[in-house]
């Protein structure tokens, strides 16, 4: 197999013009998004990544379009050795989200990122259907120090799947799995009371 190197990149940028508070709601949204993926007889490497500039829609009237800078970064390797039906790749992709907007409330909830990290292992069926088994950890971790409570988080992530020729005419994906989440507890950064300044019991 003749080894192949490929490039790819895209820009897309939409102005949208409201005729009802146009100072308030319109928006410029822009992404621009750069692929490489290298393939070899037994070798597979790639990366990716991929920026969005955008507004998230407001909730209501009384809330304001929220300023959104989204960036995705991913990459991957996979290893098949020549003529054997085994394989093996590991991956792992963070997205993080930063809002613009000068309110530090929404800063401080919505400023975060989500980090995965794992690996495959998986056998070849047939020469286009694949059979794994993946494991990945994953990590959401808010920037922003969350004042009285934490709301970070910590998983792990167990899938099975098959991909490629499912059935004579069709091509894809199915996956089910498993997930074990825990969620930083809340804890409380007040200062405690001095002693004396609690309620007196009833005489």
């Amino acid at each position: 197999m003749t080894e192949i190197d490929h490039w790819t990149a895209a820009y897309d940028g939409t102005w949208r013009a409201y005729t009802k508070d146009p100072s308030i709601n319109n928006t410029v949204n822009q992404s621009a998004n750069m692929t490489y993926e290298h393939r070899g007889a037994s070798f597979l490497a790639g990366a990716s990544d991929n920026f969005l500039n955008t507004v998230d829609p407001a909730s209501s009237e009384l809330t304001a379009r929220a300023k959104r800078w989204q960036n995705t970064f991913a990459g991957r390797v996979e290893y098949a050795p020549a003529g054997g039906d085994f394989f093996a790749g590991i991956d792992v992709n963070q997205t993080n989200n930063k809002y613009i907007a000068d309110n530090p409330s929404l800063r401080q909830t919505l400023n975060r990122y989500d980090q995965q990290f794992g690996g495959r292992l998986g056998w070849l069926l047939q020469p286009e259907t694949r059979l794994y088994t993946a494991y990945h950890r994953e990590i959401i971790h808010h920037t922003v120090a969350q004042g009285a409570f934490d709301r970070d988080s910590k998983a792990h992530l167990l899938d099975f799947g098959v991909e490629g020729r499912i059935a004579p005419k069709i091509t894809g994906q199915v996956q089910t799995g498993l997930q074990y989440a825990n969620t930083t507890r809340p804890r409380s950064r007040a200062t405690p009371p001095s002693p004396g300044t609690g309620c007196s019991p009833p005489t």
